[in-house]
C-alpha cells in the first residue's frame, strides 16, 4: 500500500480553496438557499410528502411520493433525466443532496421529472 500524493495534495488544494477564496459562510448560506428552494418547489408536487420538516443546516431533503417506489423513482431518474439521487430503503424514501455547486435550474428539472412520473399500478 502507498500514499496517493497527488490525491491528498487535490484534496488540500481544494478545501484550502473552499475557506480562503469562497469562505465558508457564503457555501454555507447558498446551501441553505439551493435547500430552501428545493423545499418550496418539491412541496407543491401532488402527491409528495417531504419527510424533512424543513431545511435545516444541510442540504439534505428526504420525501415519498405517493404511488411511486423509492427504488424506482432512482432509477428513472438517472436513466431517462441524467439526475443523480439515492434512496433510503428502511424509510422507501427517495434522498435529494443539494449543495453549493447545485442550480435552481436543476432543482427546477427535478422538480418536472418528478412531476411527470405516474404511479405504478
Amino acid at each position: 500500500g502507498g500514499r496517493h500524493q497527488a490525491a491528498w495534495a487535490g484534496m488540500a488544494a481544494v478545501l484550502s480553496w473552499m475557506e480562503d477564496t469562497v469562505g465558508y459562510e457564503w457555501l454555507y448560506a447558498r446551501i441553505l438557499s439551493v435547500a430552501t428552494y428545493a423545499y418550496n418547489a418539491l412541496s407543491k408536487i401532488p402527491g409528495l410528502e417531504l419527510l424533512t420538516p424543513e431545511p435545516g443546516k444541510s442540504g439534505i431533503l428526504s420525501c415519498t411520493i405517493a404511488g411511486l417506489k423509492d427504488d424506482e423513482v432512482v432509477k428513472a431518474l438517472n436513466e431517462q433525466h441524467n439526475i443523480l439521487i439515492r434512496n433510503i430503503p428502511s424509510t422507501h424514501a427517495i434522498r435529494i443532496s443539494t449543495s453549493f455547486y447545485n442550480t435552481e435550474e436543476e432543482i427546477d428539472a427535478l422538480v418536472q421529472a418528478l412531476s411527470s412520473m405516474k404511479p405504478t399500478s
